[in-house]
């Protein structure tokens, strides 16, 4: 009653050990003094009682101030023994053998300095979400692939949350550890569900990528990386010379120069020039019906799909022309989530301002904008609001995919007599998004249901496979992906992703898009 709050007390009764957990806010500075006398008194009475306050946890940093008063003649020995094992005070310093006092507050994990305002305390309610359980160990990637604690997320999240705090120095997001723990993140997002607290790292690590991008403003790298989207969509306008060029060993060679994996999925391969220049044969603009359509769509493809997937491209359109929508293509256009990867939030948040000019003057006439890419879908739902807030909001409102018009294709779409086999590959944005799965709702509708579902990721990673450093670690995500397939006898492999249908393809199986099975059954 002192304090004005409760504490849930649960334990092991067993070996009789309690834990308590007062009701207090560890960032209001009332509470964290209450802390303080609260500890006191409750150590103070268990010591009292002949009990050990360490319970089963140890007395690290937070409790070394009672060591002390709970071990008063054996105090002097650890002190001893510690002299003669450490006489320099480099092992763990201040733990455990600290002057007697009250619990430490710079040491707990939940607080803000004042001002709570600068560079890396941003997203802090995200920073704190993460209570160190380690279940991202199952599911993160790139902890898979590089099998290297600093690329655990909670690992990440650890050192921005002592950054925010201002216990890690400025200089140490220079280094090669800082620059390897930045490059290990995928930005796949999966996290952000598969997390018990919901703690979306990418976002946790946005200001770290943007501070060690203005200090790398001249690398070759991030330059290329930032702007994929806008490389892929001059893939479209260049002659035939010179996407032969692009597509050849010796510009591969080049790229490595710069960091850059010759063997990444999402680089220009000999194949893609025949689709591009398809691509380039068929450049529309749209179909434009405002008397008679009550369809009315944006129809964006994206970098990849507008470059590279003539087929999925010209899909679309005609599943659009049979719906007799009224629709736009939006080309050259990209959804930010390159320079979002590579630290260029300014360039990000421009391509979102970009996109949002041209749609919302549509968008208030009532179309909306369908996707196919998962990645695209993901930036638009997820991130268009936190940057540009109610209009932001209204373009996340009105993006679909195809599963959204599926009462508009009941009429035009049979159902398949004899079902093809094939397995369904869930990609990471499609997972990082959550249920339903549009794409797999929509060919569940259509007796499309695949043999087996696989959440595996491909080792594509967006860029992450891009960097040169991180081809093994792909190569080995790739591997159990592809083992796994094997097991199950895959052939075919269905995917929402453009890139991971390359990237499986390139493993060796057969890769279809949702819509390549679709379009086989529009009437």
């Amino acid at each position: 009653s002192e304090f004005k709050t409760f504490a849930p007390i649960l334990g092991h009764a067993g070996e009789g050990n309690l834990h308590l957990n007062p009701g207090f806010n560890p960032m209001n500075k009332d509470d964290q003094r209450k802390m303080q006398i609260l500890a006191d008194q409750v150590y103070k009475m268990v010591i009292g009682l002949g009990g050990s306050i360490t319970g089963e946890h140890g007395d690290g940093i937070l409790r070394a101030p009672y060591v002390q008063t709970q071990f008063p003649h054996a105090f002097p020995v650890f002190q001893e023994l510690k002299k003669i094992f450490d006489p320099l005070e480099i092992m763990n310093p201040g733990k455990i053998l600290a002057e007697p006092g009250l619990i430490p507050l710079e040491n707990i994990k939940y607080w803000m300095p004042e001002p709570a305002t600068g560079r890396f305390r941003q997203n802090a309610d995200l920073i704190f979400k993460c209570h160190g359980c380690g279940l991202c160990r199952t599911y993160c990637p790139a902890f898979q692939g590089l099998e290297s604690k600093l690329a655990l997320p909670r690992s990440k999240v650890a050192i921005a949350r002592a950054l925010a705090q201002n216990l890690g120095n400025e200089g140490i997001l220079g280094s090669k550890e800082l620059t390897a723990l930045l490059n290990a993140c995928y930005s796949c997002q999966r996290c952000s569900v598969m997390c018990p607290t919901g703690v979306s790292v990418p976002r946790i690590l946005e200001p770290l990528r943007a501070w060690q991008r203005d200090r790398d403003s001249l690398s070759l790298r991030p330059l290329i990386l930032e702007r994929g989207g806008d490389l892929l969509n001059l893939l479209k306008k260049l002659p035939a010379p010179m996407l032969e060029l692009a597509a050849s060993a010796p510009a591969k060679t080049a790229l490595a120069l710069f960091g850059i994996n010759p063997e990444a999925s999402g680089l220009l391969q000999k194949k893609d020039v025949s689709r591009i220049k398809a691509r380039k044969a068929r450049r529309e603009t749209g179909n434009r019906k405002p008397e008679t359509a009550q369809l009315k769509i944006i129809y964006f493809p994206g970098c990849l799909e507008g470059s590279l997937e003539p087929d999925i491209y010209a899909k679309t359109v005609n599943i659009l022309e049979k719906l007799s929508a009224d629709y736009l293509v939006a080309d050259d256009f990209c959804c930010g989530l390159p320079a979002l990867s590579a630290g260029n939030m300014e360039r990000a948040q421009g391509e979102a301002e970009k996109l949002a000019e041209q749609f919302m003057p549509l968008i208030e006439k009532g179309y909306r904008i369908l996707v196919n890419c998962p990645s695209c879908v993901f930036m638009f739902k997820e991130s268009y609001p936190l940057w540009l807030s109610e209009t932001g909001k209204r373009i996340a409102e009105n993006t679909i995919t195809f599963a959204d018009l599926s009462s508009e294709l009941k009429e035009k779409i049979g159902r398949a007599d004899t079902a093809p086999e094939f397995i369904y590959h869930r990609a990471c944005h499609i997972v990082g998004m959550g249920e339903p799965d549009p794409a797999l709702s929509l060919l569940k509708a259509t007796g499309l249901a695949p043999g087996s579902i696989l959440e595996l990721c491909c080792g594509a990673g967006g860029s992450f496979e891009m960097k040169k450093e991180n081809a093994q670690a792909s190569a080995k995500i790739a591997a159990v992906l592809k083992a796994e397939l094997q097991r199950k006898n895959a052939e075919t492999v269905v995917s929402a992703c453009g890139l991971c249908r390359r990237k499986i393809r390139s493993l060796g199986f057969e890769t279809k898009s949702p819509l390549d099975l679709i379009s086989e059954l529009i009437q």
